[in-house]
């Protein structure tokens, strides 16, 4: 994170905001060389940039996530962070279940509050998260956000279902992979939950929208140790994941597709038909905006 301040470049509005013409144009010149604009040719030297004075408040932002425009668009996205949340730290407790003696402590009338960990099936369960990352970077694109996280979700709340049911009775290697693909698909989901976020929510609520669907998420982890805990079925545990699995899988797939379109284009509006919400851009192209700079000479 401490290596990224040098190499994240800074927000064009925000230094508009602070007075830094010049700043901005070179973090706007450097965005359109690396997608395959002429950056010169689009932001000349005698460009005016301008932002609204009015810009919108965190108040205002917060009536916009419940205004009936975006809580079409925000209802779906932040059931989803709440299931992610749920099945990822869910998972994670299923799995320490698993390869503990707590439940045999627990149906045992001794005393000793002393309880054992299979370290080795944790540690292998646990490395698969590194491989989630890197297979839900390389094929979110080619899937797209919405199939990424339905897949993942369904997937992981089978691993789950699986885990559960073949608890105590299925040889360790089975338990161990099956593991190892609840928290594979986990973190996949969640990736891919993440990615797709920010591309859903325009400029001005985007901050405030992230912030709150992280905080729905948080919720989800906060229910999980109350439903997932020593001494209930383990089997019950997995049909409860299998089920929230589910729900956010269906959520997800009320999410529109952002695979492919720029960050502007996304949903600066969102359109719902027959119960689906469709992004549709409203932002002009950049070359287009090129074009109509000689006639404003400014760019809003």
């Amino acid at each position: 994170m401490i290596l990224g301040f040098w190499f994240v470049p800074e927000s064009p509005r925000w230094l508009l905001t602070q007075g830094r013409h010049e700043e901005a144009l070179v973090v706007l010149r450097h965005a359109a060389d690396k997608n395959g604009k002429d950056g010169r040719t689009m932001f000349p030297d005698d460009v005016v940039i301008t932002h609204d004075e009015e810009e919108s408040t965190d108040d205002d932002s917060c009536l916009k996530l419940l205004s009936p425009k975006w809580f079409k668009l925000t209802m779906p996205l932040y059931s989803v962070w709440f299931g992610f949340g749920f099945l990822y730290y869910g998972g994670i407790l299923l799995i320490s279940l698993e390869f503990s003696d707590i439940q045999e402590v627990l149906q045992s009338s001794s005393a000793d509050d002393s309880h054992g960990f299979d370290y080795n099936a944790l540690f292998i369960s646990g490395s698969a998260e590194l491989f989630g990352l890197v297979v839900s970077t390389l094929i979110i694109d080619k899937l797209g956000r919405v199939a990424t996280q339905f897949s993942a979700y369904f997937l992981g709340g089978a691993a789950c279902l699986l885990l559960g049911c073949l608890s105590g009775s299925a040889p360790r290697t089975t338990t161990v992979a099956l593991a190892f693909a609840v928290r594979f698909f986990m973190m996949s989901g969640s990736c891919s939950t993440w990615a797709a976020t920010s591309e859903l929510l325009p400029t001005d609520i985007r901050t405030t929208g992230h912030s709150a669907a992280n905080a729905a998420g948080r919720m989800g982890g906060f229910a999980a140790p109350y439903l997932i805990t020593p001494g209930i079925a383990p089997s019950s545990i997995g049909m409860l994941m299998m089920g929230i699995g589910l729900f956010t899988c269906f959520m997800s797939a009320l999410l529109p597709e952002t695979s492919g379109k720029a960050l502007g284009e996304a949903t600066t509006t969102v359109i719902v038909e027959d119960g689906r919400c469709e992004a549709s851009g409203a932002s002009e192209d950049l070359a287009k905006a090129s074009d109509e700079r000689d006639s404003s000479n400014a760019v809003r």
